[in-house]
């Protein structure tokens, strides 16, 4: 649905058009530093989790985790109170029953640090998470109902395999 770089769609009232921006920086992994890390994004980079050339759809390079608990992080400016969209192309192989890709928004505040929210009286981080467990090949994923809260001035996005960390997931195409 969306592209990289910017998306368009037709405001109806007044049928002017403007472009909404895609915050996701390098979400196709194309764009790597010296070293063949994806510029904009840090976290794992382990032997057996990275970019990804010879496993992408066409015109992409995916981002590979495997077997691992730990996550790839990028952070992007929010407006707090906006709803955002996001959409990426997910495959996953040798997953495990209790295995699942994750890709999650953790909400931060102006001062960088999450927010929380209060649960049962314990502090919780306020994030929109989507787990996605099972074989897919090159599935097109979408979370549309990503609302910032009022006090949220940047997100953390997250990438990983939650739960038992056991095969890969593959991430790319992230608008």
């Amino acid at each position: 649905m969306f592209k990289k770089g910017l998306s368009f769609a037709l405001l109806m009232a007044g049928a002017t058009c403007f472009a909404a921006t895609n915050l996701i920086p390098n979400g196709d992994f194309l764009d790597l530093d010296a070293n063949g890390r994806p510029v904009g994004w840090w976290g794992v980079m382990d032997p057996q989790s990275g970019v990804d050339t010879a496993v992408h759809p066409e015109g992409k390079n995916a981002y590979r985790i495997t077997d691992s608990g730990k996550m790839l992080s990028t952070r992007v400016p929010v407006e707090g109170g906006k709803v955002y969209q996001v959409s990426y192309l997910l495959k996953t192989d040798s997953f495990k029953w209790l295995s699942a890709a994750s890709f999650q928004i953790l909400w931060c505040g102006a001062d960088g640090k999450p927010l929380f929210h209060d649960i049962d009286g314990k502090p919780h981080w306020v994030m929109k998470i989507k787990n996605t467990q099972g074989g897919h090949n090159w599935t097109p994923i979408e979370m549309t109902d990503c609302a910032a809260p009022a006090d949220a001035a940047s997100a953390e996005i997250r990438l990983g395999i939650v739960f038992e960390s056991v095969g890969s997931a593959w991430f790319t195409g992230i608008t």
